[in-house]
């Protein structure tokens, strides 16, 4: 685009008469002339991207380029929020209008007077979400529940069972034998792990022959417990197409419940979610979230789950809804099957694909370059008769280390300025490549050294930052950043003795006696306080010290880790050698396993805290520096 000099320069009187039209005109013919060229391309490449999985997987703005990347499940957290504006995307719903006519019947499972038999199960309501005025709770093995159904005609239909099924025993399944007027037609008819016992779903849609007139279908349990049963349906409901940014993603094509609450008409005109959590591909295993999970924010502002989970991508008797651009990959085609770590649990390997060598299908000339917000899905059928869908990459120019280079390769992909020449050039048009130092890359973080050298804010001179406590509270104050000093970490092996090693800190309280004082040998005593006392470190909250120390063997004991001591006037206590380190927590508040509430509380003041420090949270969590 151009400068705003030049565009100044274009007002030919200072008041934009129409005297300067033929100097604008001038203007607009001679940029027409030019060669292309693409600020955005320009700005695409070098942007620097947080990747969704422990190494790169692709690097790919097309899905035609190689390790181009593909899900088996449909929506990602990308699909939450507009990436240019910010504001929510939200999703409609619409019946498949070649199954409208399709119909189904309900019969409760909520009371005796419902059901022609059963065995010693009870009828409750003390959950929440269940139709009618509750649900049928299996006793144990040997249970059953036997229901009664009336067809107009002899035929085939398909039935399936509205349930929950909190439970994690027997794999999370708690299959049950399915008969059909005496006839058993299922031994182990599956009802899996719900994820709680307010959740229900659909159990699998099968099809029985019902006779005429009187029919029965009998649940029993065998070998455990059976699910919480809400009702029996009868019939296929139509399918729903649901659309996001006006294009259809994907087909549930038993219909689409909430999980937690009955009845909600998605097809209503009108309804649009937005996702207000999630969405998450298949995780864990079978009594984790192997359907994926979405929780939608309702019209009437209920957060509450779909009980389809995330849906697969399956267009199977359902084509009319493919977007304009589909693949029908080859067995030529090479994929490598990937997943993510970086989710609550393990994404299930396979859900997640890597197109290896790429592809030369036809097709390939008719995808735009570059995905931009709202472009239609790209969709691919694989030789198997699967469904998968293109995930779109941003294609980086590097600057910084791969994650998997070898020590002697850590510096070849760095850009020695961080992108400074580049904003020079573009007269701060183009933004700095440096990122901030934090604990996600320290590893792999190397200073810039050229004269031209940028920060990631705005130019400015090296300036040393003292971290105290208001300027870590200011971090946040200032710019929103959740930057913390740690503390609370634990020393637990031997090898963590200040005596063992090198290296040990400690947490300074100055003009203070000790409260616990740590019984020593004299021959520790003195080594510890000579060398506490010959630091060279000013910090006043804590003091490294480094020397090799000469203590008793008495006192090299787990029991004796946290060392506490007396030099002089001040007492010293040994801490965890990054014990007051400081870091910017602000990329792990989506990603933590806790919840974003557990890394804002300290800075927002929550529960009391004070707006400097996090605590390790050593009682079970896991936190990765």
């Amino acid at each position: 685009g151009p400068k705003m000099s030049e565009i100044d320069a274009l007002d030919a009187d200072g008041t934009w008469s129409s005297d300067g039209a033929n100097v604008r005109a001038r203007y607009v013919r001679e940029q027409m002339d030019r060669n292309a060229t693409s600020h955005r391309e320009y700005w695409r490449k070098r942007t620097n991207a947080k990747w969704d999985a422990t190494a790169q997987p692709a690097r790919s703005s097309h899905p035609c380029s190689p390790n181009s990347k593909w899900t088996r499940y449909t929506y990602t957290r990308q699909d939450r929020f507009n990436t240019i504006t910010g504001d929510y995307i939200y999703t409609s719903f619409e019946t498949v209008p070649e199954e409208a006519h399709l119909t189904t019947t309900i019969y409760e499972t909520d009371r005796s007077s419902d059901v022609l038999d059963r065995g010693s199960g009870n009828f409750e309501s003390d959950r929440n979400g269940f139709s009618g005025s509750g649900f049928y709770n299996f006793a144990g093995t040997g249970d059953f529940i036997k229901i009664g159904i009336t067809m107009a005609a002899a035929g085939t239909q398909r039935i399936s069972f509205r349930y929950a099924n909190g439970s994690k025993n027997f794999n999370g399944n708690r299959p049950c034998q399915l008969w059909v007027n005496d006839v058993k037609v299922r031994d182990a008819y599956d009802f899996v792990y719900t994820t709680g016992s307010s959740n229900w779903m659909y159990s699998e849609l099968i099809e029985v022959s019902l006779n005429a007139g009187s029919n029965t279908i009998e649940l029993r349990t065998v070998t455990q417990s059976g699910p919480d049963l809400d009702h029996l349906r009868i019939g296929k409901p139509p399918a729903v197409a649901m659309k996001t940014n006006g294009w259809t993603r994907a087909i549930a094509k038993n219909g689409i419940h909430l999980q937690e609450a009955w009845p909600f008409n998605f097809t209503e005109e009108g309804v649009f979610v937005k996702f207000d959590y999630f969405p998450d591909p298949p995780q864990g295993d079978i009594y984790k979230y192997s359907n994926g999970r979405i929780r939608v924010t309702t019209p009437d502002d209920r957060d509450l789950f779909l009980d389809i989970g995330n849906p697969p991508v399956d267009f199977t008797g359902y084509e009319q809804y493919l977007p304009p651009n589909v693949f029908y990959f080859t067995t030529d085609d090479q994929f490598e099957e990937t997943g993510s770590d970086l989710f609550e649990y393990p994404v299930w390997k396979g859900q997640e694909l890597l197109l290896t060598k790429g592809s030369t299908d036809p097709v390939c000339g008719s995808v735009p370059p570059f995905a931009e917000e709202g472009d239609a899905p790209i969709i691919g059928k694989l030789p198997s008769g699967e469904w998968i869908q293109w995930t779109p990459t941003i294609l980086l120019e590097d600057n910084g280390p791969s994650i998997n280079a070898a020590a002697q390769d850590m510096t070849s992909n760095v850009l020695s300025d961080g992108g400074g020449e580049s904003v020079i050039q573009t007269d701060e048009k183009m933004k700095c490549s440096n990122v901030a130092r934090s604990f996600i890359n320290e590893d792999t973080c190397f200073f810039s050294t050229e004269s031209t050298a940028c920060s990631s804010s705005e130019p400015v001179d090296e300036v040393v930052i003292p971290m105290n406590t208001s300027n870590v509270i200011a971090f946040y104050d200032l710019a929103d950043k959740y930057v913390y000093a740690i503390r609370g970490l634990v020393m637990e092996d031997l090898g963590e003795h200040a005596c063992e090693k090198t290296l040990s800190r400690w947490e300074v309280k100055p003009f203070t006696t000790c409260s616990e004082p740590t019984p020593l040998a004299p021959a520790t005593t003195t080594a510890l306080a000579n060398a506490i006392a010959s630091s060279s470190d000013s910090n006043e909250f804590i003091k490294d010290v480094t020397r090799t120390l000469s203590c008793a063997n008495s006192d090299i004991i787990t029991a004796k880790i946290n060392i506490q001591i007396q030099v002089d006037s001040d007492c010293y206590e040994h801490v965890h050698p990054d014990h007051y380190n400081v870091y910017d927590f602000s990329g792990w508040v989506t990603k933590h396993p806790g919840g974003e509430y557990n890394i804002q509380k300290w800075a927002q003041g929550w529960e009391g805290h004070e707006g400097w420090y996090l605590n390790y949270p050593f009682y079970g969590y896991c936190m990765f520096k």
